[in-house]
């Protein structure tokens, strides 16, 4: 039996919900499995894997958005914190080898958990980093040094399969791909038989799924609410807070809930009549893993989801609204509704990943 240490980056829940597909698979065969997070990931990893030992990871370079500072000019801001932050994680990893002495270090996104000393692997769609608009010129060398990053780790997994019609776009498609990297299929829980759709629940007319760094989840929570209590649709909100004990209330024709388990979330989005979430990749292969269709609200300045969403409408497959348009919320419904996107053909991890056996 190898012992794997697994460690989701803290920027909202996507890691970790991703990170949910790798563990199942890594359990099949045999392994053990480490979590190491902080946060409201390591609150949903362990409800979802009660039975696993888990380490606090400090998250050292945590996302939070503005209410004012565009986080276009806040980018240069982060860049910095990442790179100290990253630098502060692989030297506490160090001190987590010495007392757990795994055999496998797994990173989803997280830049500094290399060891020269040990088998490392890092998770990530977006081997190509988007910039904001004053920063494209910086693209490429971004992508370079990113690419030097990857090649620090003996494997590189990118959650997607490749070719035109991928799910991440120019993301992991634009530049060519580390050496070491390795298109595994899309990621998601609900592709896992346990967590598949089965029964009939009471389905709602719209559901909302929140997720994504402070302020902008609750920005995004409030200027929904604000319009949809109006409605006579019947709403479920899941907020995306896994480590709250208390919830809001529910609201005459809206439904709220923190967390839901894996099983719940797929008959809760399977049933759905419409979906409404950000743009996050997670998401993204979620929904494609259940064959459904969305209104895609980017989080504001965060340059990956804004792509991903013009990519998703471009592909016919989502349709993506503005926060700060959301007054045409109803209108941008009527538009998926009368969508009918091609299912997105899905790869799989193969079973006899050496990775994956014993």
């Amino acid at each position: 039996m190898r012992t794997i240490l697994f460690c989701p980056l803290d920027w909202g829940l996507g890691h970790a919900g991703r990170s949910v597909y790798y563990i199942h698979k890594l359990l099949e065969k045999g392994n053990r499995v480490i979590i190491a997070a902080d946060n409201a990931p390591l609150s949903f990893l362990r409800k979802e894997f009660p039975d696993l030992d888990w380490v606090r990871f400090p998250s050292y370079y945590r996302m939070r958005y503005s209410h004012i500072v565009p986080m276009s000019i806040l980018a240069l801001f982060y860049f910095l914190k990442i790179i100290i932050g990253s630098a502060r994680e692989h030297f506490f990893l160090k001190e987590l080898l010495k007392k757990h002495k795994p055999d496998i270090v797994i990173s989803d996104n997280r830049f500094g958990l290399w060891n020269k000393n040990y088998f490392t692997v890092y998770i990530t769609h977006q081997v190509s980093i988007r910039l904001p608009g004053w920063a494209k010129f910086l693209e490429k060398p971004v992508y370079k040094l990113h690419r030097w990053i990857i090649q620090k780790y003996d494997r590189c997994w990118i959650p997607d399969k490749q070719g035109p019609d991928n799910l991440s776009g120019e993301l992991s498609g634009r530049f060519p791909v580390p050496s070491n990297a390795y298109f595994t299929g899309i990621a998601s829980r609900f592709l896992l038989p346990e967590n598949r759709s089965s029964g009939i629940s009471n389905p709602y007319d719209i559901v909302v799924i929140l997720s994504g760094p402070e302020p902008q989840r609750t920005i995004l929570e409030d200027k929904l609410l604000l319009i949809l209590k109006e409605s006579d649709k019947k709403v479920f909100f899941l907020r995306g807070k896994p480590e709250k004990k208390k919830t809001k209330p529910d609201k005459n024709n809206i439904k709220m809930a923190n967390h839901l388990s894996s099983g719940e979330i797929s008959v809760l989005l399977s049933q759905a009549g419409n979906i409404i979430c950000r743009s996050g990749y997670s998401i993204l292969m979620d929904l494609a893993a259940l064959n459904k269709k969305a209104l895609l609200i980017p989080t504001p300045g965060q340059t990956e989801q804004e792509y991903l969403a013009c990519y998703m409408v471009k592909c016919g497959r989502h349709i993506s609204l503005s926060q700060n348009h959301i007054s045409d919320i109803w209108s941008k419904l009527k538009e998926l509704d009368a969508l009918n996107p091609k299912p997105f053909k899905l790869t799989h991890l193969p079973e006899n990943d050496p990775l994956l056996t014993t």
